[in-house]
């Protein structure tokens, strides 16, 4: 679900706990973590990408507000890795019953982090991540999520429009981690599919006259 990274809503402490010291240098630390890692495997190119600079730096905040983030973005960090493990439970299901090599999966998000959200809500005598607790990661983390670029959900800077796809497809892609520069829209997803499927959208379904597809099939892309 969409909110399954969004902003830090509840997590099982189990998987809180496995990230409360990722933040105990602070949002600037693993930012420059980050990126190093995108430049080491070719993600990025440091010539022509270059690290943002932080809006709001990590050492400027006050004792309160770091433990704050702290808390918010590990409760953020576990509802990714609580995804991930519900994925793999997934992805084992494909594996067993000999589906997986030949399952086309798409995986992306809608846009990028969010510094939205309303005020904190934590229940009298709990804390970030049980239930019924809201918080926030606010510009500060969202700019951290969207490491190297600038911008957040709601802004046209690339933090706030630009996403990574992941295509996996063993039977139909061949080699595995590859990277292609091509850069599309949610609205290929649909040419992309019929294309895979050696269909043809319809000019009329049920007596109506249904509108063009938007958009583009990306397999040339994924195949190149």
């Amino acid at each position: 679900g969409s909110h399954a990274p969004h902003w830090p809503l509840q997590a099982l402490e189990e998987d809180v706990q496995l990230y409360l010291d990722v933040f105990k240098d602070g949002t600037d630390a693993v930012r420059q973590k980050r990126y190093e890692y995108m430049i080491n495997n070719g993600i990025f190119d440091a010539e022509t990408c270059k690290l943002e600079p932080a809006t709001e730096a990590w050492h400027d905040l006050s004792p309160e507000r770091k433990k704050y983030y702290q808390r918010a973005l590990a409760v953020h960090y576990a509802m990714v890795h609580r995804m991930d493990v519900e994925l793999g439970n997934f992805f084992n299901y494909l594996k067993k019953n000999e589906l997986w090599d030949n399952t086309l999966i798409f995986f992306m998000s809608d846009n990028g982090a969010s510094g939205e959200g309303s005020e904190t809500v934590i229940p009298e005598g709990g804390k970030l991540g049980d239930r019924g607790t809201r918080a926030r990661i606010d510009g500060i983390g969202a700019q951290m999520c969207n490491t190297p670029f600038r911008g957040n959900k709601s802004t046209l800077n690339e933090g706030g429009v630009s996403t990574p796809m992941i295509a996996h497809w063993p039977a139909g892609f061949g080699k595995p981690g590859k990277i292609t520069r091509q850069v599309g829209h949610v609205i290929d997803l649909m040419p992309t599919i019929l294309d895979l499927a050696g269909l043809e959208y319809p000019k009329n379904y049920k007596g109506r006259e249904l509108l063009d597809l938007d958009g583009v099939s990306l397999l040339p892309a994924l195949l190149e």
